[in-house]
Order: C-alpha cells, then structure tokens, then sequence
C-alpha cells in the first residue's frame, strides 16, 4: 500500500514507530480530528514529549527532587478537617475479582436512600494512605492527583466542596454552596433521579507537583494516576453497593472555578458521582 502523506496525522509518522505498510495503523486525519484537539496541538505534543530521561534537564530535576524541600507541598493538609470513620475496614467481604470486574457498571439511576459519613469513609477509605501505602501507583511516588467533591444531603456534613486529605485520612471544607441543580455543573440528562446523587467527585490535576520531576511527560503520568484512582473509586463502589458513574460532559470553566482552581497549573481532568 503506498502511503498517502496528507493522510497521515500531523506528519510525524516516523515518531510513532509505525510501520507505514500496515494499513491499519494509519491515522486518518478525517477519522481522528476532533473539536478538542487540533492538528497542531497533537503534532507539538509529539514533537515536545522527550524519548527518554537520559537529557540534562531530567537529570537536573531529578537532583533537585531528592532534597527534602521538595516534598514539602506533599504535606500540607489544612487541620480543620473532619476526621473519616475507617473502624469499619475489616467488616468489608472480599470479594472474587473476576466477579467483582464482572459486575461494575457505570449507574446512571439513583434513590433517596440513606447516605452520611460512614458511606463517604467507606468510598474513600480505598485511595487513602493506609500503613504508608496506596492502592494506586503514581510517578515517582509524587500523587498529583487530588479528590474534591460536592456533597448535598449527606447527613452528618454541611452540603458543599470537600477536599480529600489523604495522608490524614480527613475531608475539610473548602467552601459551603448548595447548588440548585447539578446541571449547573455538568450534562446530566441522561441521569434518573440526579436529584438524590450525593456525592459528585472532581479529579484535580496538579502540574508542579509532577512537572518539575518529569517535565511535560508528566501530566500524561498524571492522567494515567487519575485513571488509576477512578477505577479504585469504580471497585469500591461496586464491593459497598453503592452506584458510581464517570461523566465526560462537566463543564470545565464552572468546575474549576467553584474549587478555586487557577485553571493553568490545577484543574479538573475528571468528574464522577455517587449514590444509592
């Protein structure tokens, strides 16, 4: 087959280490544009991205991460928090992990069930430090990954923004709001009863906290850790019996904004809720 260069995606073929005989790797432009990335973007992208970590600059950085100073923003947990009830940990049936990948399903219904603080402990107990240790690897060790959340009609806690703390095993209140509806935030047609969601989750990307280790391969590590904690979030739901459901609609600019993000080096890069 010869290859038609106007069709392969941003002329940078050779840089994915494809064949350019096998017809089907072929990146159609037609196929693969979107409205969210262009050409160029995509190409730059490639062309940013280093191949390795053998370059100066990674060396330097990776210096200047081992000095106890860098680590410092790992640690800052605000102390008004309110503390999460993990007694219940060892009560929770294991069970078979096929079974368990089986059964996991994104809920798009919910109900007005009981929901209050021992519900948002056992969601979150899952992506917490427990004995220095997480479920979920990250680059470096570094977790840029942060959870905040909205919760409304929660008994135990005020409706409003919570961040996660996880190396205290604590949520503090970030801000008190009552939203009217939660398509104020996000597209939920498509959800039943949206109502009675107790808990809508952003996962907040924080690009220094990784970037200055790994430059600009390190927001794609963070993307990768956020898919990790997702599916940690996903599994955990589906043991406790709760429903969980990621949402691709949220709207960026209002999301970001309500967690008092600058929108450049945080921001929200998913978006998920939770109820009964």
């Amino acid at each position: 087959m010869k290859v038609n260069e106007e069709y392969i995606y941003g002329n940078n073929y050779s840089q994915l280490g494809l064949a350019t005989s096998d017809e089907n790797l072929l990146l159609n432009r037609k196929k693969y544009s979107n409205r969210f990335y262009t050409e160029d973007l995509l190409s730059k992208l490639l062309i940013n991205l280093d191949n390795d970590f053998s370059n100066i600059s990674y060396q330097e950085s990776f210096l200047e991460s081992t000095n106890e100073y860098s680590y410092d923003f790992l640690m800052r947990e605000s102390p008004k928090a309110i503390k999460l009830n993990h007694t219940f940990s060892a009560e929770l049936e294991v069970e078979n992990l096929l079974s368990l990948l089986k059964q996991r399903k994104s809920n798009r219904s919910f109900k007005n069930n009981r929901f209050d603080l021992n519900d948002v402990s056992r969601i979150l107990y899952g992506i917490g430090f427990k004995e220095g240790h997480r479920a979920y690897a990250s680059a470096g060790g570094l977790y840029s990954i942060s959870l905040y959340f909205y919760a409304q009609n929660i008994i135990g806690i005020d409706s409003g923004i919570y961040k996660f703390q996880p190396d205290s095993q604590t949520i503090v209140n970030i801000k008190s709001i009552s939203l009217d509806s939660l398509s104020e935030i996000a597209q939920i047609e498509n959800i039943e009863n949206s109502e009675y969601i107790k808990m809508a989750g952003f996962v907040v990307v924080n690009r220094p906290q990784i970037e200055f280790k790994y430059g600009n391969r390190g927001f794609i590590f963070s993307l990768i850790e956020a898919g990790e904690m997702l599916q940690c979030l996903d599994l955990i739901c589906e043991v406790n019996k709760y429903k969980f459901c990621q949402l691709g609609g949220y709207k960026l600019d209002k999301i970001t904004n309500l967690l008092g993000l600058d929108g450049i080096f945080a921001f929200p890069v998913g978006m998920f809720i939770v109820g009964n």
